[in-house]
């Protein structure tokens, strides 16, 4: 059996996504950053569209004649994750191993584009429980995406688990005024170190329209940033520097 995984990004504020099944017509409404399909059987094709409930004439189609599924060498029990005051804590068990060389977590913003971020050692050839963690230390604010893929002794690695994600609530100061703004809003946020950042503003899509590098010193810092040129709406900023995250919501005139 297999099971279609829907990822979401952006606003899903409002009415949300619809998920229909074009083989049976059943609409499912979501709120959620994830939607998963029923169970169909391997060899049996699929069909969905899915559709912004604020404007069902926007949307996508997403279908499969036929899917053929493959089984790893490794039966996974279960793929988790926690977020602690030192990272956020990634921890899966397996029943079952079979010439596995490694695990490697990936990571992601989206829930889409994966990255490495670490690898532990597998066990190799086991038929008893082997239970199994990793960190991501880097403490980043907001939701962080995760998965679990098997590395062979033969080189070829293979996705074994769902995505997960963790949500870590922002800790750091930061307001922006004046709300609305016109032509230009001043940011302050706090740091505890002076370091380069990356300043990112994203419209209510989530794509990103603007970008520049700035400067952050310990303690208290104040960026001016120029949004005359900005269409009227609600817009979010990102400042990052690697290791703390900080996002706010304004709204232009």
């Amino acid at each position: 059996m297999y099971q279609v995984l829907f990822v979401f990004t952006g606003d899903l504020s409002g009415d949300g996504y619809l998920v229909v099944n074009n083989l049976t017509g059943d609409v499912v409404q979501s709120n959620d950053n994830f939607f998963t399909s029923e169970s169909f059987e391997v060899g049996t094709g699929y069909s969905y569209s899915v559709l912004l409930g604020s404007d069902t004439d926007c949307g996508l189609l997403f279908s499969s004649a036929v899917v053929s599924c493959t089984v790893t060498s490794v039966e996974l029990i279960r793929f988790k994750g926690s977020t602690k005051t030192q990272g956020n804590l990634l921890q899966w068990t397996t029943a079952s191993e079979d010439n596995s060389s490694a695990f490697i977590i990936e990571k992601s913003k989206d829930g889409q584009s994966f990255e490495y971020l670490t690898q532990v050692a597998a066990q190799g050839n086991s038929n008893t429980t082997q239970n199994y963690q990793a960190w991501d230390k880097t403490n980043i604010a907001g939701t962080q995406y995760y998965r679990l893929l098997e590395l062979d002794k033969n080189g070829k690695q293979t996705i074994v688990s769902n995505v997960i994600a963790l949500n870590r609530a922002s800790t750091q100061n930061i307001s922006i005024a004046p709300i609305p703004a016109t032509d230009n809003i001043q940011i302050q946020f706090e740091t505890k170190e002076t370091s380069n950042a990356q300043m990112s503003i994203f419209d209510i899509t989530g794509k990103s329209i603007d970008m520049q590098s700035i400067e952050t010193t310990t303690g208290d810092n104040q960026v001016n940033l120029n949004i005359a040129h900005y269409p009227s709406g609600t817009y979010f900023l990102q400042i990052t520097n690697g290791q703390t995250e900080w996002t706010a919501r304004f709204v232009k005139d």
